[in-house]
């Protein structure tokens, strides 16, 4: 029962994380300035993320799925990577979490 309330809470932190990642791209795209700016600049501009995909004026596309995958990247490792790092650990881990939500008054699913 521990094993699939700690997998449940992975879940949830999943999905919020996902959540924050996609707030965070959409602010990115609209409103974040076009890099388009920089590049008037002749030797001044340094992409800033060489992988993400931008449109015709400058501005970091929202509908690239390469570009949310770079947001939620860093979020859903940190989850899974704390998730792995106190997997023998899950009974204190829960623990902890139920205590830090309780204070919000909140009782998810997986602590009861």
């Amino acid at each position: 029962m521990v094993t699939l309330n700690y997998l449940t809470m992975l879940g949830v932190g999943t999905v919020l994380m996902l959540l924050l990642a996609l707030a965070n791209h959409a602010a990115h795209a609209w409103l974040a300035m076009p890099d388009r700016w920089e590049r008037e600049i002749p030797g001044r501009y340094v992409d800033p993320h060489p992988d993400g995909e931008y449109d015709s004026d400058g501005f970091w596309e929202f509908a690239s799925l390469r570009n949310y995958l770079i947001h939620a990247g860093g979020g859903l490792m940190l989850v899974w990577g704390l998730g792995l790092w106190y997997w023998d650990r899950q009974q204190l881990a829960l623990a902890e979490v139920c205590g830090v939500v309780a204070h919000v008054g909140i009782t998810p699913v997986f602590c009861m």
